[in-house]
């Protein structure tokens, strides 16, 4: 147990960690390349030209910045809605309070 702290700890605080990962990632890149050129040489697949990707990609981030968007539109609309609920409920409160205050006759 106290190896696997002083291991996460070292990964932490040194760089070895975002280099690990930044090499995973590029071997996970290079495996998708061949398994990708491999499969489009077998089931002869038509060459997509270099600005169809790009348009792709553009297009793909866009709607990656729309989803963010809503999702966080959707939660301070959501914590509105709570706030707003907690303000009805501590003035219904306060009002049960002044109506069992004694009323001068």
């Amino acid at each position: 147990m106290l190896l696997n702290e002083n291991l996460r700890l070292l990964l932490f605080s040194s760089n070895l960690l975002i280099c690990f990962l930044f090499f995973a990632m590029l071997f996970m890149l290079e495996i998708g390349w061949r398994i990708g050129a491999h499969l489009s040489s077998k089931y002869s697949a038509k060459k997509v030209d270099a600005s169809e990707t790009f348009l792709a990609a553009i297009f793909g981030l866009l709607a990656l910045l729309i989803a963010f968007t809503f999702s966080g539109a959707f939660e301070r609309f959501d914590n509105r809605r709570e706030l707003i609920a907690l303000e009805v409920s501590a003035i219904g409160t306060a009002y049960q309070y002044v109506d069992l205050l004694a009323t001068k006759d």
